[in-house]
């Protein structure tokens, strides 16, 4: 299994834009793309775009309504998988979402720029 990391090539949103979300560490995103890949499956088995979220060692899903999922659509799925978190640890994160038989990683860890070394992108446990 493999997904597409580079918002530029995001095409699940109706807005016509993907964003990435920088949390955590990396230590923490690994975790969270490794507990996906036991749940989800073959990404062509979706017939409808689906969000899912990491929270906490576990991984929930929304099913969009449209063609493609829109940005209120992912906020508002996002505040409810979140609500009653007590701690950051218990919010929820976008993680990833499946969109026409395709994976796309949205969920990047937080890493500072280190002066005088070039940018590396993120890539997660199953692309590499």
């Amino acid at each position: 299994m493999t997904c597409v990391v580079k918002g530029g090539d995001f095409d699940f949103q109706s807005e016509g834009f993907g964003t990435v979300f920088g949390q955590g560490t990396q230590a923490n995103a690994d975790a969270a793309y490794r507990a996906l890949e036991k749940e989800l499956g073959d990404p062509a088995a979706y017939s409808r775009p689906t969000v899912f979220y990491a929270k906490a060692g576990t991984i929930s899903r929304y099913e969009c309504t449209g063609e493609k999922c829109s940005a209120r659509e992912m906020q508002m799925a996002w505040k409810s998988c979140s609500e009653g978190a007590k701690s950051i640890a218990e919010i929820c994160l976008p993680l990833a979402v499946v969109y026409n038989k395709r994976l796309y990683c949205v969920l990047q860890p937080n890493a500072p720029m280190e002066p005088g070394k070039p940018f590396a992108p993120y890539t997660p446990p199953f692309n590499r």
